[in-house]
């Protein structure tokens, strides 16, 4: 017992009747046990209590460690395999044709954009190829507004990381959460490879040809809001292979939390540089492929 938390209590003199009398009034106002002695109190008081370890002694199955950090991962890897390929090369290219089928040339807004489709169907027919469009400017009519082709990309990912940087702020409470984080990296993982499925479904000649952007929106989103909850899972991931490589090696009782931390460092940067290291290579790899 440490006098010391009750010392606003207590004077440091030889405890008689009177005093513990005193303490049993002082300590039964604010305590748990108030038809208890003082003394017994005090030996009771969390403030005494020695702190929690921080390993756990009730490891998880060896099968579901290496579960978890298979899908870490995993899930790393397909991550940079979107980013990489899809989000750096493919949706700029695929949303600036998308506004380029559907533009007109400026200023006059009455012939087909070079490039799109019904300039591709006019050069195949006895039309030819027009000179005077090779340098033209293509512009395509958005919410009553005429936008640059090469403008549209820029802008639905300023709208993307905008609303990117929102939602990280917002959500950095339940993916700490350890009873919610693993639910909304399922949830969002599902959102962002749903939403990207469907742009093979989607075509140009559509009337609904703008969701392109919603859809690009909404799966670079998802893709960077699992992101942060896959980051909030290796702390998990690293506390349990530090307690399973000290049950291993029969250390549980001579490890102290000191050590114990420094050992979940290790293997938290051991962790994180492998999926980068899993996820670059898959990316790039996928990249030569295409």
């Amino acid at each position: 017992m440490e006098p010391g938390h009750y010392s606003h209590f207590v004077e440091p003199r030889p405890s008689t009747s009177a005093s513990h009398d005193f303490l049993d009034i002082h300590i039964s106002r604010d305590s748990s046990c108030p038809d208890s002695s003082a003394l017994d109190c005090l030996d009771t008081h969390p403030l005494n209590q020695p702190p929690s370890p921080l390993i756990n002694t009730q490891l998880v199955p060896a099968s579901s460690f290496k579960q978890h950090v298979w899908g870490f991962y995993s899930y790393s890897i397909a991550s940079e395999i979107y980013s990489i390929v899809s989000t750096s090369l493919f949706l700029p290219i695929v949303l600036e044709q998308f506004a380029r089928d559907n533009a007109r040339v400026y200023p006059d807004y009455i012939k087909p954009c070079p490039g799109s489709r019904s300039a591709s169907r006019n050069e195949a027919s006895d039309l030819g190829v027009d000179p005077s469009l090779e340098n033209a400017v293509c512009k395509t009519k958005i919410f009553g507004a005429w936008l640059n082709t090469s403008v549209f990309p820029l802008c639905v990912s300023s709208f993307t990381i905008a609303a990117l940087a929102f939602l990280i702020i917002s959500m950095s409470s339940p993916a700490d959460n350890a009873n919610t984080r693993k639910f909304l990296l399922i949830i969002l993982a599902a959102c962002g490879s749903l939403t990207g499925s469907m742009f093979f479904f989607m075509k140009s000649s559509s009337p609904v040809w703008l969701m392109v952007a919603v859809l690009s929106l909404v799966s670079n989103v998802s893709l960077g809001a699992s992101t942060v909850c896959l980051n909030s899972l290796l702390a998990g991931v690293s506390k349990e292979k530090a307690a399973e490589t000290i049950h291993k090696n029969g250390l549980t009782e001579r490890v102290d939390d000191g050590e114990f931390k420094a050992l979940v460092a290790q293997y938290t940067s051991q962790i994180s540089a492998r999926g980068v290291a899993y996820g670059f290579a898959f990316g790039i790899s996928a990249l030569g492929l295409c």
